[in-house]
């Protein structure tokens, strides 16, 4: 990492985005069910912002690429985040005014995003592989928030679900004024915006927004449903909280150390590995059903399954897209994996659960992330044998 990265700044930035994930994810049934609102009014609430944060990565991408003024436009997500939070917070227990809240919220979080990883990987320049010593730091943040939310709001009252929000959104709209003068300065020598269409027609970007697609796809039934299908299977109440908790503790370790395994056995390698071992963890969890040690263990794979595919992801839009498409390319990532393939695989899994089982939906899992693992292989196979001016490396 180069030394005029500021490493510690986008460190916050993402530990306090995704603190407020940490807080919003697991605990907003909760939260909403004090108020009168069932599991479907919630599903409701998710699908609303799901569908928002399929818009939402576009709105602001082309401005920030244009201007290159990324924590500004930043900065406007936060307060658009903030007034998502009042809304709700004026009447929770009406679903119009929540599900009204729940669009602006998708719309803020999804738009700030692709701001950040852009930002960060202006900073990092060459050195984009040391992108998951910065991301770890958002990974923290998730997994502190998730294991301690719950006990404070047994202790404080549900008040701290929303106040929590608040602080993480504020801390993040004071950090943006300490990385936007440096940023926009750089990026005003960047030389003109390339049409991204140019980008999207090669068939290694086609292979590339496929494959993350299919990976997020294959994540829908473990994000919505793990909960569920351990409790059906008899297991304590703590047994979902501890195996998530370990899953992102081995995240977090993997990502101080993702761009060593980069450096030395290359992206595109790793990424293949990562996604088989994805598509092993989604059905091996059905297989050892019956061992709760080995169910927890199991977890670690999200070293794998996150935060190798996730720094990959993000590596080779950072090389594929040309500077003066940053924020679009990551906009599009984000729309393709977590905005188009978490919802289909949302959609799908649901159904297979009323038509068949639990266990259905996590095989369908495994062979969604075996699809990305051989559109990884042929993306790879693609990409060496493009053009050295157009495709880089597998490094």
């Amino acid at each position: 990492m180069t030394t005029n990265t500021p490493y510690w700044r986008l460190s916050a930035l993402y530990f306090c985005y995704f603190s407020v994930f940490g807080v919003f994810v697991p605990y907003t049934n909760r939260f909403f069910s004090l108020f009168g609102w069932n599991p479907a009014d919630v599903a409701q609430l998710i699908a609303a912002i799901m569908a928002a944060q399929f818009v939402g990565p576009f709105t602001l991408a082309k401005i920030g690429d244009v201007t290159g003024k990324r924590m500004q436009l930043m900065r406007w997500t936060v307060i658009l985040l903030l007034a998502a939070m009042a809304v709700a917070a004026l009447a929770p227990e009406s679903k119009p005014v929540v599900l009204l809240a729940g669009v602006m919220f998708g719309l803020s979080i999804s738009a700030a995003l692709p701001q950040l990883e852009a930002t960060t990987l202006h900073y990092l320049g060459d050195r984009q592989q040391d992108y998951g010593r910065v991301r770890l730091w958002g990974s923290m943040g998730f997994a502190i928030m998730a294991l301690t939310v719950g006990q404070l709001m047994a202790l404080f009252g549900y008040l701290v679900f929303v106040l929590l929000m608040l602080f993480f959104a504020v801390l993040m709209w004071f950090i943006t004024w300490t990385l936007a003068q440096q940023v926009e300065i750089e990026h005003s020598h960047d030389t003109p915006v390339v049409p991204v269409w140019h980008t999207l027609k090669q068939p290694v970007i086609i292979l590339l927004l496929l494959t993350a697609m299919f990976w997020q796809f294959s994540f829908a039934a473990y994000n919505t449903f793990f909960d569920g299908l351990l409790l059906e299977n008899n297991y304590p109440d703590w047994g979902s909280g501890v195996a998530i908790f370990v899953g992102v503790i081995a995240e977090v370790a993997m990502f101080m150390v993702v761009a060593k395994l980069f450096d030395r056995i290359g992206v595109l390698p790793m990424l293949i590995v990562a996604l088989v071992l994805t598509s092993l963890r989604w059905s091996a969890i059905v297989w050892v059903m019956p061992w709760l040690p080995l169910q927890i263990g199991l977890q670690s794979l999200h070293a794998f399954s996150y935060a190798v595919a996730h720094a990959a992801f993000i590596y080779l839009i950072g090389v594929y897209f040309h500077r003066s498409q940053q924020v679009r390319g990551q906009a599009i990532y984000q729309a393709s994996s977590t905005g188009a393939g978490l919802i289909a695989g949302n959609l799908l899994a649901g159904q297979l659960i009323v038509w068949f089982s639990m266990s259905t939906a996590f095989y369908l899992a495994g062979m969604a992330a075996a699809v990305a693992a051989g559109l990884a292989l042929l993306m790879w196979y693609v990409g060496r044998r493009a053009p050295t001016d157009t495709v880089p490396s597998s490094r």
